[in-house]
């Protein structure tokens, strides 16, 4: 098994890691902290810059919460803009192979 980071966090292959729970997981990553207190300052910092101050009242969500929403919507646009590029290379494709 890894070391706990000497870092405030690191990001690790999590193929075949368990939660609590027991469900397996074949295909994963994992965001490891080193303590405590280092996963509070990464919460603390995704509700900063995430604006956690500036939710509505019926966007009720723990800080954790949050924060995870955070990380999921930064990576579903960075899948997003990949898949946006994907299709601008395609299209910027003329087919003139049958063209003399």
């Amino acid at each position: 098994m890894p070391a706990i980071p000497n870092k405030l966090f690191d990001v690790r292959n999590g193929n075949d890691s368990v939660d609590k729970d027991g469900t397996l997981y074949p295909f994963a990553f994992e965001i490891v902290c080193k303590d405590t207190q280092a996963k509070n300052k990464v919460i603390d910092a995704l509700c900063e810059v995430g604006d956690y101050a500036g939710l509505k009242p019926e966007e009720a969500l723990t800080r954790r919460a949050f924060a995870e929403r955070e990380i999921q919507n930064y990576l579903r646009g960075i899948v997003t803009q990949a898949r946006q590029n994907e299709l601008n290379r395609a299209a910027a494709t003329v087919d003139a192979t049958d063209l003399p």
